[in-house]
């Protein structure tokens, strides 16, 4: 049971982390949740202004990312995790953390899943894979005129495409080079619908 600042901060992260990774609580691959929603999640003693509290420092941290929705009359502030959230979160869901301390499940970075290609989750991850590459391939516009950058980005693609069809990955270090491969054809192709595809596809390796 959370006692102290540092480990409501901690059960939050973890708790966006669980719902992200849930589901029937994401959206597109995210999720946004109220220090109301998280209360439940990580200790019924634990004061909402107390949650909001660490969910604020949590946001300078840059761990997680706000989003106010203007239409809401309450201007009820809602928190997802970011991308450096997620890594931290993934190091807490582990058994070592130089912040926060240890815990005794599996490290991520050692854990191994099956992937079942028949379910729809992995045939959207497999698709948008491909969407990707094909992209990449056509738009005249993308990578400034640079084949070289273009065959490097279809390269890495490719690469992500063979160990996603393994059927057996490192689950914490295929999302590390998904997100370094991914970020940087977003990056370099210069190219709107490119980056957008590239965020897409991060969205579904995440949900994973």
């Amino acid at each position: 049971m959370p006692v102290s600042y540092y480990e409501v901060k901690r059960e939050a992260l973890i708790a966006l982390y669980v719902a992200l990774n849930t589901p029937e609580t994401a959206s597109d691959g995210q999720v946004y949740l109220s220090a109301r929603d998280l209360a439940p999640l990580v200790d019924t003693n634990t004061t909402l202004s107390f949650i909001a509290k660490a969910l604020m420092s949590l946001e300078e941290e840059e761990l997680v990312e706000l989003r106010m929705d203007p239409n809401d009359p309450n201007r009820l502030a809602t928190y997802t995790l970011s991308d450096d959230g997620v890594l931290r979160a993934e190091e807490l869901t582990g058994n070592v953390d130089p912040l926060y301390g240890s815990r005794s499940a599996l490290r991520l970075d050692e854990q191994m899943i099956e992937v079942d290609h028949a379910t729809d989750k992995a045939v959207e991850v497999s698709q948008a894979m491909k969407g990707l590459e094909e992209q990449i391939r056509t738009s005249n516009d993308a990578f400034e005129g640079d084949p070289a950058a273009r065959e490097a980005a279809l390269a890495e693609v490719k690469s992500l495409s063979v160990l996603w069809r393994s059927g057996v990955i490192r689950i914490k270090a295929f999302r590390e080079r998904a997100r370094s491969a991914l970020g940087w054809i977003a990056e370099k192709s210069a190219n709107a619908a490119i980056g957008e595809a590239c965020k897409q596809l991060m969205k579904l390796i995440l949900g994973w």
